[in-house]
């Protein structure tokens, strides 16, 4: 057996402008956005680019660069992966992951850190990548001592004339099982690392649309709600806003990309080929997508049937605190002018007038704050009210 390369790589949605933004930070260290430029200056220090250019394709342009013993390509739709050439399997895994997680990693999170923020629920899912290792010549017990050299399992294998492809949870290998050299293996590479990632981001999202769904879901659930509690159920609310209409736009991106990833497929004679080993994904990711729109759109109306209840409520309490404030005024009034009524001369320093005036205002605030905290402990019946507005409709 004879291990060529190894690889890992990933796909966020990106564009021309962010590729853009990218080369031109590998190029000075520098970027034209307002961000911390002794922070630029760390990570560009860290990086330490030896080589920069830029490659432009016929659908895809990209930005290769080198970096030490590794090398890189950044295409514009998002799809990164770094490459060096093998010398010691487990040393050539940590050199990556090291350089990944440590460096470009987080230079590239902070070169594209403005603009709207990943939620938190997302920002939580752990990126796991996984390594690919390009070999030919291969039998399948030097594949199965591979996988056992990282204490992983083989969990399938694909078998095609050309190629074969054994996976695990953290390594894949591709045994390349001819000397043709029209063999495009890093094309297949990325179509391996597209498809994953598209999948793996579809995987994070229902995961995100059953924790949200089971948050509404608790607090519809309840039989009586506290007005007390309306500010941390009205935050949760719009946190749960704020990220279903970020998943919302990541979802009408993500079939854009995949349309465009087609069709270089085809253009580039890679369709029989992906076929036979079984990542010709397009069919059935574009199923899950439609399935994770529809799903999505299901909750953001779930979630905003419960913000428009929990808002009618709120202004409901609201205006009739409004309303007791304005019976306290009238009534503090007219107890005003009957004291100035009541009185032989229109002394308005006299003690007594005065006296009268602050026992007024002492009874009016007690009983507008005996309101308010009466409006404040009031508990709504939402299955009734529920039933209510459904009646309305």
């Amino acid at each position: 057996m004879k291990i060529e390369k190894i690889y890992i790589g990933t796909w966020f949605q990106r564009t021309s402008l962010h590729l853009k933004e990218f080369f031109h930070f590998l190029q000075t260290g520098k970027s034209e956005l307002d961000l911390d430029q002794a922070k630029l200056t760390t990570f560009f220090r860290r990086l330490s680019p030896k080589k920069v250019r830029w490659e432009e394709k016929e659908i895809f342009d990209n930005v290769w660069a080198q970096f030490n013993n590794l090398e890189m390509l950044f295409y514009e739709d998002g799809l990164i992966f770094l490459k060096k050439d093998y010398q010691d399997l487990k040393k050539d895994f940590q050199t990556l992951k090291s350089f990944y997680e440590k460096k470009f990693g987080p230079a590239v999170s902070y070169l594209y850190s403005l603009g709207a923020p990943l939620p938190k629920r997302l920002a939580e899912t752990e990126l796991i990548l996984p390594y690919i290792v390009v070999a030919s010549g291969a039998e399948k017990g030097e594949i199965k001592d591979l996988f056992s050299q990282i204490k992983d399992s083989l969990r399938s294998s694909v078998d095609a004339p050309e190629i074969s492809i054994y996976s695990g949870n953290k390594l894949f290998v591709l045994n390349v099982k001819t000397e043709e050299k029209d063999i495009q293996i890093e094309e297949i590479i990325k179509y391996s690392i597209f498809f994953r990632e598209f999948t793996a981001q579809l995987n994070g999202y229902l995961r995100a649309h059953r924790a949200i769904w089971e948050e509404v879901h608790q607090i519809r659930s309840q039989p009586v709600l506290f007005f007390r509690d309306f500010p941390k159920v009205r935050n949760s609310l719009m946190e749960i806003k704020q990220t279903l209409s970020f998943v919302e736009a990541r979802l009408a991106q993500m079939e854009n990309f995949m349309t465009i990833r087609q069709e270089r497929a085809k253009e580039k004679g890679l369709e029989e080929i992906l076929r036979s080993l079984s990542i010709y994904q397009f069919g059935t990711l574009a199923n899950a997508h439609r399935y994770m729109t529809s799903l999505w759109q299901m909750t953001k109306d779930y979630a905003d049937s419960t913000f428009d209840l929990l808002n009618m409520f709120y202004q409901e309490n609201v205006q009739r605190e409004v309303d007791a404030l304005k019976l306290v005024t009238i009534i503090s009034l007219m107890a005003t002018f009957f004291r100035l009524s009541s009185m032989t001369n229109y002394q308005l320093l006299h003690p007594q007038f005065l006296g009268s005036i602050v026992l007024i205002f002492v009874f009016a605030a007690i009983f507008y704050f005996g309101m308010r905290h009466w409006f404040r402990s009031r508990k709504f019946e939402l299955h009734k009210k529920v039933k209510e507005v459904k009646k309305i409709k």
